[in-house]
């Protein structure tokens, strides 16, 4: 399976080989997501041992040089159980948002930035820059055994986060009302995205109000150019996603979900999946509801 993956997902022969001396990454990751029960007592806990023994001795084999097989343990029914649902997809979020945001890489130079072909997310000096690609590198895959509904609830949290960004970069976006002049309730103290090259920022001595300059073309403007940042929602809590997003891709996303779920439970079990209620939980009316 791992050697599958690892064929599947490597994009080392596409577009991480910007320029002529840009190095290719050495490993692809491969990100495991174990849902199981990992509490002492618990009869899946032995299912959570083998599984980390089956990955230890694919890592030591050393059949596989270029990939990276990470295993992050997340007991999805003791945290729902101990926490409620909303904290649990919180807490699922933090374990995902370093292997989903990691899809780029730093180009040192101008002259690389140059040749890149994603999209630059962070620039502060126009010397070197962070560049995302275009390809998909590497892969995340959810573990649970039998359990398809945790499995499935899971995948459609995490598939909710890549799904905004995609829109993001297609130019739709998914921001509601609340969106606007969002302030992070953790530490970040909100975000100001950098300014592409060649753009100033200053402020209108009447008014006060902040402007931007397009050198380029000679022109001004109120908006920011680049005013989203990628992958913002992943430090935001649950309360802050619903208030800042427009609810009725998330509903009909979660309506693919609960389909999908139901066929494969059906061809496993003969019975449609329980206990998805978990993926309406965005879905209620309510007012941030959308349509």
């Amino acid at each position: 399976m791992a050697s599958r993956l690892s064929n599947r997902y490597d994009a080392r022969n596409f577009d991480l080989a910007v320029g002529e001396h840009q190095k290719k990454k050495p490993f692809i990751p491969i990100v495991c997501i174990n849902l199981l029960r990992n509490a002492e007592g618990k009869s899946e806990s032995i299912l959570v041992q083998h599984f980390e023994e089956s990955l230890n001795y694919v890592r030591s084999t050393g059949k596989l040089p270029y990939t990276r097989i990470i295993l992050i343990n997340y007991d999805w029914h003791a945290s729902t159980k101990l926490k409620g649902e909303q904290l649990t997809i919180e807490g699922l979020w933090k374990h995902l948002k370093a292997p989903t945001q990691a899809e780029g890489d730093y180009l040192p130079s101008r002259q690389r930035l140059n040749d890149c072909r994603g999209e630059v997310i962070c620039n502060d000096d126009f010397v070197g820059a962070f560049w995302l690609r275009s390809h998909q590198n590497g892969v995340i895959r959810f573990n649970c055994a039998d359990s398809l509904d945790r499995t499935n609830a899971a995948s459609y949290f995490g598939a909710l986060q890549v799904f905004v960004e995609q829109c993001r970069r297609l130019g739709v976006s998914l921001d509601s009302d609340f969106a606007y002049g969002y302030q992070s309730a953790n530490n970040y103290g909100g975000y100001t995205a950098p300014l592409p090259r060649g753009w100033e920022k200053r402020a209108d001595a009447v008014t006060g109000k902040t402007y931007y300059i397009d050198h380029n073309t000679r022109t001004t403007t109120w908006i920011h150019p680049c005013p989203d940042k990628p992958w913002k929602r992943f430090d935001m809590t649950f309360e802050e996603f619903k208030q800042s997003t427009i609810l009725s891709p998330m509903t009909q996303l979660a309506d693919l979900f609960l389909l999908s779920g139901d066929i494969h439970a059906t061809l496993y079990t003969g019975s449609k999946a329980m206990h998805s209620q978990i993926l309406n939980i965005y879905g209620l009316a309510g007012p941030f509801w959308c349509i």
